[in-house]
């Protein structure tokens, strides 16, 4: 007879338990701090980046446990038009690298048609100032509507991407940390600066890239364009200007060949990349 009563008050209690979570998840969902968070992700991003300007639309939490953000562009103070943005982000700490004293936030961000997940995280508690490493996978981003490609590179991408990215170092200096990128591009066209061989966009159907970044130089290991019209190849380094991104150096090889055809051109691209020099071989 004990025992009954006893599993009956248990039962209570689960259910009491259960009712005050779930009313304190609802409160804390009504009286999210949202001016706080986006007070404390700005001043964050303003810590690794003094150039970076950033706008959330909204913030609520999430569940499992976690932050959600709505409409969130990133902007550059040097070039306005350069902007990267997503319809949703959602993050959630990682519990056992807090415990270990570190920080780690996992993402999964949507936006430009496709998916961007990945991991940030440092070696310092609650702090994301200082080095910084990063893992992300990109998948089905609509690369005409990259608006800070565009502005960036000066001209027009079209096609869907997807691959990885590895990096470590301080978002201060980036081109100082390493790491490497996977990329492949599929169904799109690339606008030529000038007309070669008779086209004035390289039409393609794939693009496969591996990219290393080491000791401030960018090593391409591999780019390779195929398509019905044409192919080409691309390796070299380009070596990276903190300060300026354009003026970075290039030293480059490409190779282009039309399909079903004997003609086949190669080049040294050397120069700034927003100025690039062109001798054929």
């Amino acid at each position: 007879m004990k025992f009954r009563i006893k599993l009956k008050i248990g039962k209570e209690s689960l259910g009491y338990a259960a009712f005050a979570a779930v009313a304190l998840i609802f409160f804390l969902y009504l009286r999210f701090p949202g001016d706080i968070f986006a007070r404390y992700a700005i001043s964050s991003l303003s810590a690794m980046n003094p150039d970076a300007i950033l706008l959330i639309g909204d913030i609520r939490p999430g569940i499992p446990p976690g932050i959600r953000f709505k409409n969130i562009v990133l902007g550059f103070r040097d070039n306005p038009l350069a902007t990267l943005q997503a319809e949703t982000i959602i993050t959630t700490p990682g519990y056992g690298a807090l415990m270990k004293g570190r920080t780690a936030i996992f993402l999964t961000a949507a936006g430009y048609g496709g998916t961007v997940k990945g991991e940030l995280g440092t070696s310092r508690f609650l702090s994301l100032q200082g080095p910084i490493s990063a893992r992300m996978t990109l998948d089905g981003l609509t690369m005409e509507k990259i608006g800070y490609l565009k502005e960036r590179l000066g001209r027009q991408i079209t096609g869907k991407l997807k691959g990885a990215l590895n990096y470590s170092g301080n978002p201060q200096a980036p081109a100082a940390g390493s790491g490497n990128i996977d990329l492949t591009l599929s169904n799109g066209s690339y606008p030529l600066q000038e007309n070669i061989m008779g086209f004035d966009r390289l039409d393609f159907k794939n693009v496969e890239a591996r990219i290393i970044l080491k000791n401030g130089i960018l090593t391409i290991n591999k780019l390779n364009l195929t398509g019905d019209k044409i192919n080409a190849s691309l390796s070299g380094d380009i070596t990276l200007n903190n300060d300026n991104i354009n003026s970075s150096r290039i030293n480059l090889t490409c190779t282009l060949e039309a399909t079903g055809q004997t003609r086949k051109l190669s080049m040294a691209l050397t120069g700034v990349i927003s100025n690039p020099t062109i001798r054929y071989m």
